[in-house]
């Protein structure tokens, strides 16, 4: 592989070692922290 080709394929094959469902639950995570820090903000 190029340096090219992993410069376009970007982080991809990074991602690709991390299960799916560890993104998932960072992403569940970060929302659900988002909302929180918001709810508390409107307070």
């Amino acid at each position: 592989m190029s340096r090219n080709e992993r410069l376009h394929s970007g982080g991809l094959g990074d991602d690709m070692k991390i299960p799916p469902g560890v993104i998932f639950r960072r992403y569940c995570l970060y929302k659900f922290k988002r909302s929180h820090i918001e709810a508390v903000a409107v307070q």
